[in-house]
């Protein structure tokens, strides 16, 4: 009984000082109150709580941990400090649940930064296959395709924003604070090289060309 928690039954509760704290006393809101357990108590009876001022005595000594005669009972807590050592007990519990939730996100998002550096680097591997090409042919003065413009195109934003969103993720589930300083780089477009081909299999000339990507 000694390590029993103070919201259960007590070796000084009597069977009706128990039910009246653990059915109308401890289920309220802080302030709690002994008159707003008796109202709660006596509506169960058919009674209109809105007339009841006070508690009776019986309900005072149950509270404040005396006897019939209003005597301190030994060891005796009040129901406040047992409605309080409860409080204390369900924020302890909140506490750890949200503990062990923090973790379990922490862990996630370190995971997911791990598969999207991990992406990132097959990209990288495989770059070239990732190489967008479009060719163009120009006309020479007499009209007759002479010259083969070749683009060459990688859009690297994917790449840039997929190694952001894991260092992110990453620096908050390990609670580091972002570097100081932040480069953050756009590429709307695929970057564009070209070069010309001559027409019949003559070595390129490198050189930037005007012309679109697809």
């Amino acid at each position: 009984m000694a390590d029993r928690p103070l919201w259960e039954h007590q070796p000084w509760d009597t069977a009706a000082s128990f039910d009246r704290f653990h059915r109308f006393y401890l289920p309220q809101e802080r302030p709690r109150s002994v008159v707003e357990a008796y109202r709660r108590y006596r509506q169960t009876t058919g009674k209109d709580p809105a007339k009841i001022r006070q508690a009776p005595g019986g309900w005072n000594n149950w509270a404040a941990g005396r006897d019939s005669k209003g005597q301190p009972i030994e060891g005796a807590k009040t129901w406040e400090q047992r409605a309080q050592a409860y409080d204390d007990h369900l924020a302890k519990l909140d506490r750890e649940r949200w503990e062990a939730r923090r973790r379990a996100v922490r862990e996630r998002d370190w995971d997911a930064g791990e598969e999207l550096r991990d992406l990132a680097a097959q990209v990288l591997a495989q770059a070239p296959q990732f190489v967008k090409t479009t060719r163009r042919l120009l006309r020479g003065r007499d009209g007759a395709p002479d010259r083969e413009v070749i683009t060459l195109g990688l859009d690297a934003d994917a790449l840039i924003k997929t190694l952001k969103l894991a260092s992110e993720l990453q620096r908050q589930a390990a609670e580091v604070p972002p570097p100081k300083q932040q480069h953050d780089v756009h590429l709307t477009n695929p970057i564009p090289i070209a070069f010309v081909r001559a027409k019949g299999g003559s070595k390129p000339d490198a050189s930037r060309d005007d012309a679109p990507t697809d």
